[in-house]
């Protein structure tokens, strides 16, 4: 490449950024930064900083889990942004909406989504389909979960469509 921009040499000028990409915005102490810093909050699910054209922060939105005082949140954030990024925003600039409903997939505990599975009316555990005990035949074994109950059954069948038996369940 010629001429005064070149991306190899370390410190040359750059070319100015196109308009209207992610170059253009004004980023001067990184919002992107400060919004993963926020969410990384006990309680903020997601959080959003706007700027004015010259980079400073003109509004702070975030979205936090019921349960936790607004007024904490907004002392919570305006103490992180200063001891993290060494910047001070006025508290009136900061906007809270609560939920409860939403909750970040990475809190779902484990036992949380069992005990819902568990609640399905029937939970799929095993299939079998394996060769019968004679030649041309198939033996197929399905188990079958309701809360605490299991229940299995097995059949032997004809290996080929339309000649089978019909199926009769024996318990385990």
């Amino acid at each position: 490449m010629t001429g005064p921009y070149s991306p190899n040499k370390p410190g040359a000028p750059q070319p100015p950024a196109r308009p209207g990409t992610a170059e253009s915005i004004p980023d001067p102490w990184g919002v992107r930064r400060a919004e993963n810093l926020l969410t990384s909050l006990e309680g903020i699910l997601s959080a959003r900083v706007v700027t004015t054209p010259l980079g400073e922060v003109s509004e702070v939105h975030v979205l936090a889990q019921s349960g936790l005082a607004p007024k904490q949140l907004v002392r919570n954030i305006e103490s992180a942004l200063l001891a993290h990024l060494g910047l001070k925003i006025d508290h009136r600039k900061i906007s809270v909406a609560q939920t409860a409903d939403v909750k970040p997939i990475e809190a779902l505990d484990r036992d949380a989504v069992r005990e819902r599975v568990l609640q399905r009316a029937v939970l799929f555990e095993n299939l079998t389909v394996a060769p019968g005990r004679r030649p041309h035949r198939i033996s197929i074994s399905v188990t079958l979960s309701y809360r605490e109950h299991t229940e299995s059954a097995e059949e032997e069948s004809s290996d080929t469509p339309g000649t089978g038996s019909r199926p009769r369940p024996r318990r385990r």
